[in-house]
């Protein structure tokens, strides 16, 4: 033990001290250790047909400031069991435990194991200096950064490195900032062994070659880079570097410049990536010796692309891809890249998109995805589901890499019966890769799903708002959902909308004791497309209906409402509708309806009879308030409170407040009184004059005092002119509007300030 041919041992600070031009032959135990001591030079030394490590700077770990320069090592064995050194017995020429140190032109040459290792480092310190050094003909690596790896906090840079003739010339493992400059990488089984790295390895103005530059010898089998399938701030990147010699166009073997594996069974990520290429020349290019991946289990179901734009992989522009499920739908386009990488395949100028299905399984065991183009049924595939979808509504996801130019029928099997299930989907299109252009370009039409049995769903079905399958941020009540404030969403699946056009309405039965906010309807999700829109008011505290008008919906969807406001709102139940429908339907107003009318009840019904109120603004009946006393938002919201029930005859109204009074003995024939804000309408028997259906109608009379309803009935045309009316049309609106003008006021005033424009002809 510490029987060295040189050996420092434990000697401090030695500034000055050289071990310079010495050579050691056929030592049995290492060749000049530096152990325990600082600042010493180690230059110009040769040592030959050596066991145990040769060339150690830091034999405990903590020397520092040591300088190796210029020193060869060749033929270095394995130790023979040496006491407290078992390392020696898996041997490098030059073992480096500590980066506190200089290295530059070495050379290790025709180790048994190592040229270089770095082992076990105590620190994140840069290495002081690691360059011009060279390693060749060695059994294992050339440079050797495994097991432990070597993670320095900055970035530290490897220049001007020459590595031939080894097994591998550097194998990299849980490393990070590190830089590979102005390399020589050369007949090496594999060039460079990179995987599990914790970021940022790049190599820069680097040359790999396949068999030693101008050499006749074929290539078989050398690799240049081998690497992992890693996240982007840890996969390694290269730029501005060369890769000769892979492809031989005299030879019928060749190497591979780029390949991936999945190394010491490593994890593969989902999100991970290729190297990217920046400046990267493959002499010649060639789509079997450029890039390939190793077939294993553990990709098959990932989605790998490498894109070559340019050509510069395989002399054409096109795609490496590995994913089996694109086989189907390649045929005729893809050809495979062959030799020991039968999964990958080279895609010559096509057009390749990435599509992610999600569903809601609603279905005990597994869900299958079947996938079949409809210009060749041949090409079909079957997908399997995963977990961890955008939408929590969601709980299958399927990835597909499809040729586009194509369309594609879509359904779903129980796994085990195979039995056809009908699922609410969304389809979304992720990026395209290669050359789409025109009627290559896939959209979300290009997937079509089979009709669904109509006995299978119910259309214009009501249901309830706590029939959730996902929300946020809501409280679910016994009588529905409250509290949506801004970014609170609910979602729904299989929804039936039936054909397109049958759906144009999406009606909510909902209160508020506040005005505002805005609640979204939205298909495919969260972030699905918005179809439609209503801002709620102030009910006070009473369930109301309220219909949301949406546009292109049909099939089975998803139905997701979302507050994009603040609204304090408890939704209690919604309901898909029609536009308008004849009878026995649901209604709000007439134009629900079609020709019909919307009834007291709530329902659809024929015409009957209209009701209209002539109004006494600022005036009162002196009796009143003996049926009831309520809130409401408008004068026609009170109308219709009286208009339903049989025995009102008349009511008052006080926009402030939106106070509403009803009266059984109050008609025509009392005196009024003036009133300060209250306005008074009395109710026309049925049949006295004919308007048009279903509406409720507020006339207001500049000389309501004197000119009673009836009298105003039985009158002439002409007595009627001299008269301001106007037909109300309740919760209606005309298309085109304000050309005159807008104002604040309630309806009596804007009644009155359009009798004053003589080109004024109707007001919102």
């Amino acid at each position: 033990l510490g029987r060295y041919p040189i050996h420092f041992h434990q000697s401090d600070n030695v500034d000055g001290s050289v071990i310079r031009k010495n050579v050691v032959r056929e030592s049995l135990q290492r060749c000049i250790v530096v152990h325990g001591s600082n600042h010493v030079l180690v230059e110009n030394n040769v040592a030959y047909d050596h066991r145990g490590h040769c060339f150690i700077a830091a034999e405990d770990g903590y020397e520092t400031h040591n300088n190796f320069k210029d020193n060869l090592g060749a033929r270095t064995k394995r130790g023979e069991n040496l006491p407290g050194t078992s390392d020696d017995r898996r041997c490098s020429t030059f073992w480096i435990t500590n980066p506190n140190n200089y290295f530059t032109g070495n050379v290790a040459a025709g180790s048994f194991d190592m040229g270089f290792w770095f082992e076990d480092l105590p620190n994140s310190d840069p290495i002081y200096s690691f360059r011009d050094n060279t390693m060749h003909s060695n059994r294992d690596e050339g440079l050797n950064l495994y097991p432990h790896g070597y993670s320095p906090r900055s970035t530290v840079y490897f220049d001007n490195l020459k590595i031939y003739n080894n097994k591998v010339g550097i194998f990299m493992k849980r490393t990070r900032n590190i830089r590979i400059r102005n390399g020589f990488i050369a007949d090496n089984v594999v060039g460079i062994y990179n995987f599990k790295n914790n970021g940022y390895v790049r190599i820069e103005n680097t040359e790999f070659h396949a068999v030693p530059p101008h050499s006749t010898t074929c290539p078989n089998n050398q690799e240049g880079i081998a690497f992992s399938y890693e996240v982007s701030g840890r996969q390694i990147r290269i730029k501005d570097s060369l890769f000769k010699g892979y492809n031989n166009p005299n030879c019928s073997t060749v190497g591979l410049a780029l390949k991936l594996v999945n190394l010491g069974a490593s994890a593969v990520s989902s999100s991970g990536i290729l190297p990217p290429l920046d400046g990267v020349t493959f002499d010649p290019p060639g789509k079997n010796s450029s890039f390939g991946i190793t077939p294993d289990s553990v990709f098959d179901s990932q989605v790998i692309i490498l894109e070559d734009a340019d050509g510069s992989l395989t002399g054409g522009p096109g795609f490496f891809i590995n994913n089996p499920s694109v086989g189907p739908f390649s045929l005729g386009v893809c050809t495979s890249t062959q030799g020991k990488r039968p999964l990958t395949m080279f895609c010559a100028g096509s057009c390749l998109h990435t599509v992610k299905i999600e569903a809601r399984e609603l279905i005990g065991g597994s869900t299958k995805l079947i996938v079949t183009s409809r210009s060749d049924p041949s090409k079909s595939h079957q997908f399997e589901g995963s977990g961890s979808t955008s939408d929590p509504a969601y709980n299958l996801k399927f990835n597909l890499d499809l040729m586009p130019s194509d369309e594609y029928d879509i359904s779903f099997v129980h796994a085990e019966t195979g039995e056809l299930i009908f699922l609410s989907s969304t389809v979304m299109l992720g990026g395209a890769r290669g050359y789409c252009e025109g009627e290559d370009q896939l959209v979300e039409s290009s997937f079509i799903s089979p009709p669904v049995p109509s006995d299978n769903f119910h259309l214009f079905e009501r249901r309830n708002a706590t029939d959730l399958v996902a929300q946020s941020g809501l409280v679910v009540t016994g009588v529905g959902l409250s509290d949506f404030d801004s970014g609170d969403w609910v979602t729904y699946t299989d929804v039936w909308f039936g054909s397109a056009g049958d759906t144009l309405r999406v009606r909510l039965q909902f209160s508020s004791l506040s005005q505002g906010g805005r609640i979204e309807a939205r298909l495919g999700g969260v972030a699905g497309e918005v179809v439609g829109s209503f801002s709620p008011w102030n009910t006070n505290g009473e369930f109301v209906d309220a219909a949301i008008d949406i546009e292109d919906a049909e099939g089975l969807q998803q139905l997701t409402f979302t507050a994009s406001k603040s609204s304090d709102v408890i939704v209690a139940t919604f309901q898909p509708a029609p536009a308008c429908i004849f009878s026995n339907f649901i209604c709000l107003e007439d134009d629900d309806c079609c020709s019909n009318m919307c009834g007291a009840n709530g329902f659809c019904q024929p015409p009957q009879a209209s009701t209209y109120f002539v109004g006494y603004q600022g005036r009162g009946c002196s009796g009143r308030n003996e049926i009831a006393v309520t809130t409401t938002p408008t004068i026609e919201d009170c109308a219709v409170l009286c208009d339903a029930d049989s025995a009102c005859i008349s009511f008052e109204f006080k926009a402030t407040g939106g106070n509403c009074q009803l009266s059984s003995s109050c008609d025509h024939s009392m005196t009024t009184i003036d009133t300060n804000g209250w306005n008074y309408y009395v109710k026309v028997p049925e049949g006295v004059v004919a308007f048009p259906e279903g509406n409720h109608y507020l006339f207001l009379l500049d000389n309501a005092s004197e000119v009673s309803p009836i009298e105003l009935a039985e009158a002439s045309s002409v007595q009627l002119a001299s008269a301001s009316y106007y037909v109300g049309y309740h919760y209606g609106g005309c298309v085109g509007r304000n050309e005159l003008g807008s104002l604040e006021t309630p309806v009596e005033g804007c009644a009155e300030a359009c009798d004053a424009l003589s080109d004024c002809v109707s007001f919102e």
